[in-house]
């Protein structure tokens, strides 16, 4: 859970300080525009990472312990799917 509150505070300030996506296009080292993702912010982005995991059909609950994640879908659960959790929480109920 620590590594999705910090996720949501990841997606807070990058949202907060780089309104326009610039961020993400540093992220990516130019690659935005070349793959049509200039349009997504970095909430989107761990949308992305978890929907990965979902889409193949190899998604984990977030609530395992550390250790049992395999080594994929510990970015995507732990660090993405927390933060996305905890980021539509609180858009939902303040």
């Amino acid at each position: 859970m620590d590594e999705g509150l910090n996720t949501l505070n990841e997606m807070r300030y990058i949202m907060t300080k780089y309104p326009k996506n610039e961020r993400l296009s540093d992220m990516m080292m130019g690659m935005a525009d070349r793959v049509h993702l200039e349009h997504l912010d970095h909430h989107d982005m761990s949308d992305l990472t978890y929907s990965l995991s979902a889409g193949y059909g190899i998604d984990q609950p977030i609530e395992l312990p550390s250790a049992d994640y395999t080594s994929i879908n510990y970015g995507a659960i732990v660090y993405a799917k927390t933060g996305l959790v905890f980021y539509l929480s609180e858009r939902l109920f303040g």
